[in-house]
């Protein structure tokens, strides 16, 4: 309709479109493709840009053994300055998680570790953690540590040691648990120089 409004408009009476043509057809499909194409690129670059330092598509690659939990994240600090300033903002995190009604999990006994494993050394903040919904009985040891894996390179890992609860509710309440964890870091990439300067400066 508009493409005859326009037709007769500007050529009156000389030009007949013929709306059956494929042609129509095969060029409204080109201007969508053009149209779509050009608003999909910039959402796959934003989508690329707001998980700096984790795998877009990141997903939990170990499973427990026993009671215990080792989840490595894809995450790493350059120094052992921006190390400890994630641990302080884990720790903050967690503190705010240290009361009866807190939102997914409950934490007490908040305290900080530092010392050497198989892989060099670690910092780390340890926790009791209950997991919600807190009448399911889930409860566990959550240990968050930044460890030295290469002279400059500091690797988040996060490993969990179940107490009480079933097998099946630990390990399934814990996704949401570990997922928490992983927004943390990725608040941490998004954070100002001077934020970031102020917890590493409170550790030192």
């Amino acid at each position: 309709i508009i493409l005859g409004l326009v037709a007769k408009i500007l050529l009156p009476g000389t030009l007949i479109l013929n709306y059956a043509s494929s042609w129509v057809l095969l060029s409204l499909g080109i201007t969508s493709a053009i149209i779509l194409s050009s608003t999909i690129y910039p959402v796959f670059l934003a989508s690329r840009l707001v998980t700096p330092s984790l795998e877009r598509a990141w997903r939990i690659t170990t499973r427990p053994l026993g009671n215990r939990w080792e989840i490595p994240f894809p995450f790493y600090a350059e120094s052992d300055r921006e190390a400890r300033g994630i641990i302080n903002f884990i720790r903050e995190f967690q503190e705010a998680h240290a009361f009866e009604d807190a939102p997914n999990f409950r934490v007490k006994n908040i305290a900080l570790s530092k010392g050497e494993t198989e892989r060099g050394p670690y910092l780390s903040v340890l926790s009791e953690t209950q997991l919600y919904p807190y009448d399911s009985g889930v409860s566990q040891r959550a240990s968050f540590s930044m460890v030295q894996v290469e002279p400059n390179r500091w690797q988040a890992f996060l490993i969990l040691e179940r107490i009480t609860g079933s097998y099946e509710l630990w390990m399934r309440l814990n996704r949401r648990f570990i997922d928490d964890f992983r927004k943390q870091l990725l608040l941490w990439r998004s954070t100002s120089p001077e934020e970031r300067r102020r917890y590493q400066e409170e550790m030192e």
